[in-house]
């Protein structure tokens, strides 16, 4: 198995803003935390030498240290262009994409609202007096190969479930922008951990059409795959999906939802209560329609014939897959969804 680590944690080419930027703070050390002025010994040693080198081009002055832990130092921009919300990096975003995927299983890296003070020390290391960053503007996302197959928060050991269970969470958050560069492989394995959530709940995607072709256009042109018999050997495992999906169901959701609420308020950040309940909102309603959306989403991928995919899977066969998927997926209920079954199965 090919070894993916993810160079690019939370920049993208329209995040042009952190190139350059250099640290405007001679106090580099915080009582918990603590700017590291030389990474050239973080990334992974077997790593390609391209790899290490953007790596520490795009990162030096934002890997920040807590304890044994290194996080990447990001903060809000207002506005951007070419992603489908209006600003990026969102904290409470973000922060909320991360919580309830960690909450269904998934491995993800932790984000992190500091406390008053410590976003008071974090905004001052990347504030400039051009690009002054207001304290409430900062976060931290751990570094995906910082993490250990025994960690606590890798909670799928195995490759391929993980690979099944971040996909599965990607669709239920809508998480248009998914693909390898949002991947990192753990320290010592090949078991996959996510991040960059945080283009997620966008209204438009609610609609599995509008989010499929966003997906789907970004899927595919990344390092994998590039057959739809990879995409099927990745994600197709109908026993994983279903222990997803009853999972998903039996979740306390309210509560969680409620414990998120309490921890933000608790860390001061100033946000708006009703952007947050829009995000929550959004989760109630993909957790509802998640078996008859997911088959929706599976089949029009399965039917994807763009020029960044090999078909190599005969249109039968896939015909095939697709039934098997519905039945599977959506039992007893799917019989009595006549115009739903038509628009899932058209074509199989």
């Amino acid at each position: 198995m090919k070894k993916i680590i993810c160079i690019i944690v939370f920049i993208s080419l329209n995040e042009p803003f952190v190139l350059g930027l250099a640290p405007q703070s001679q106090n580099t050390r915080h009582e918990k935390f603590e700017l590291v002025e030389d990474i050239s010994d973080i990334y992974p040693a077997d790593s390609d030498r391209f790899e290490k080198h953007a790596f520490e081009t795009m990162f030096e002055g934002f890997i920040i240290r807590r304890g044994n832990e290194l996080y990447v130092l990001k903060y809000h921009i207002p506005e951007t262009a070419g992603l489908r919300w209006k600003d990026q990096n969102d904290p409470i975003r973000e922060y909320v994409a991360f919580r309830i995927s960690r909450a269904v299983g998934s491995n993800i890296c932790d984000v992190i609202i500091p406390e008053k003070a410590e976003r008071l020390y974090l905004a001052n290391i990347v504030s400039t007096e051009e690009n002054p960053v207001h304290p409430d503007q900062v976060y931290l996302v751990r570094l995906g190969f910082n993490y250990k197959r025994d960690d606590d928060q890798v909670i799928q050991k195995d490759f391929y479930t993980a690979v099944i269970y971040n996909f599965l969470t990607a669709f239920l958050l809508r998480v248009y922008d998914y693909n390898n560069l949002n991947i990192s492989r753990l320290e010592d394995s090949d078991v996959n951990i996510t991040f960059d959530e945080e283009q997620g709940f966008h209204p438009s995607c609610l609609d599995v059409e509008s989010f499929s072709k966003l997906f789907i256009d970004g899927y595919f042109q990344g390092a994998y795959p590039k057959k739809l018999s990879d995409f099927c050997d990745r994600v197709i495992n109908l026993d994983v999906i279903r222990k997803f999906i009853a999972f998903l169901d039996g979740l306390p959701l309210e509560k969680i939802l409620e414990e998120i609420a309490s921890d933000i308020r608790k860390t001061e950040i100033h946000y708006s209560d009703s952007a947050l309940e829009e995000h929550f909102s959004f989760v109630r309603n993909t957790r509802r329609r998640f078996r008859k959306d997911l088959v929706d989403f599976i089949c029009k991928i399965l039917d994807y014939n763009g020029p960044k995919i090999n078909r190599d899977i005969a249109d039968d066969e896939v015909a095939r897959l697709k039934l098997k998927i519905a039945s599977a997926i959506l039992p007893a209920e799917y019989s009595h969804d006549k115009p739903r079954q038509s628009n899932v199965l058209a074509g199989a």
